[in-house]
C-alpha cells in the first residue's frame, strides 16, 4: 500500500506546485504592466498634467494590490501630477509618507521629488518656513544626484557661491545658502568650522568683484581712480585668493588646525 501511494503523493505535489506558480506568474505580469502604465503616465504628465492626474487616480485600486515600492512610485507620480495640474494640497500627510519612505529606500532623484512635493504641500497650507526647508532639501538631493564625488560637489558649490557673491550681499546669502549646503557638507564629514570658512571666503570674494563689488567700488571712490585702472592690478590678486579658497576647500587642516590646537574642536 505504501508503494502504491507514492506516485499519487508525487503527482499531488506537482499539481500543488503548478497551481502555486501560476498566480505568481500572473502577478509578475500584472506588476510589469502596472510599471509600464506608470511610465506612460509619467511621459504624459509633461504635456497634459490634468489627464495624467485623472489616470493616476483611476489606478488607485490597482496600486493597492502592488508591492510597496510600486505603491509609493504611484503615489509620488500622483502628487507630482496634482501639483503640475495646479490642484492644491489640503494636508502634508502624503508628502511626509513619501519623504519618510524615499529617505530610507529611494535614490537621489526620488528623494528630490519627494521633498519637493512635501514643500508644495506646505506651501499650499501656508507653512512657508517648512516649505522653504523642503525646497532646500530638494535642491540638495538634486545636487547629490549629479555626482557622488565630493570634490566635484565642492567645486560646484564654490562656483555657485562665487557667482552669487558677485551680486548678493553677504548676510542674505549666508541665510539662503547655509541650510542648502551645510547638510551636504556634513554628509561628507566636513566640520561646521570649515564649511563656515568656505562660505564666508566665497562671499567675501564677491565683495571685491564686479558687477556689484561693494568693497571694490568704495575703494575706487576713496582712491579717486577708475575700474579700468584698478582691474589689471586686481587680476593677480584674484588668482592668489582663489588659490587660498581651494586650499581651504580641499585641505581641512587649513581651517581646523588652529581650533584643534586651542582645544575648541
Amino acid at each position: 500500500m505504501r508503494k502504491g501511494r507514492k506516485p499519487i503523493t508525487l503527482s499531488a505535489g506537482i499539481l500543488i506546485l503548478l497551481f502555486t506558480l501560476m498566480p505568481l506568474g500572473g502577478c509578475q505580469q500584472q506588476k510589469g504592466e502596472f510599471q509600464r502604465q506608470l511610465s506612460a503616465v509619467d511621459s504624459l504628465m509633461q504635456t497634459d498634467a490634468d489627464s495624467a492626474f485623472r489616470m493616476l487616480c483611476t489606478m488607485d485600486s490597482l496600486a493597492s494590490l502592488m508591492p510597496k515600492a510600486l505603491q509609493m512610485e504611484h503615489l509620488l507620480l500622483r502628487c507630482n501630477a496634482q501639483n503640475k495640474a495646479d490642484l492644491l494640497f489640503s494636508s502634508d500627510s502624503i508628502g511626509l509618507e513619501l519623504v519618510e519612505y524615499y529617505d530610507r529606500k529611494g535614490n537621489n532623484n526620488q528623494r528630490m521629488l519627494a521633498h519637493y512635493v512635501l514643500g508644495c504641500a506646505y506651501r499650499d497650507i501656508k507653512d512657508f518656513p517648512s516649505a522653504l526647508q523642503c525646497f532646500n532639501d530638494a535642491v540638495a538631493a538634486a545636487l547629490l544626484s549629479l555626482t557622488s564625488n565630493k570634490y566635484i560637489i565642492l567645486l560646484i558649490m564654490n562656483v555657485i557661491l562665487l557667482v552669487s557673491g558677485t551680486f548678493m550681499d553677504v548676510t542674505p546669502a549666508i541665510l539662503i545658502f547655509t541650510p542648502l549646503f551645510l547638510p551636504i557638507c556634513q554628509s561628507f564629514g566636513m566640520s561646521t568650522i570649515q564649511f563656515g570658512l568656505i562660505l564666508v571666503y566665497n562671499l567675501c570674494i564677491g565683495n571685491i568683484t564686479p558687477p556689484v563689488g561693494n568693497a571694490l567700488f568704495v575703494g575706487i571712490k576713496v582712491g579717486r581712480t577708475s575700474l579700468s585702472k584698478v582691474m589689471p592690478y586686481m587680476l593677480m590678486y584674484y588668482v592668489a585668493i582663489i588659490g587660498g579658497l581651494l586650499l581651504v576647500t580641499f585641505i581641512p587642516a587649513v581651517s581646523t588646525a588652529l581650533p584643534q590646537a586651542m582645544g575648541l574642536m
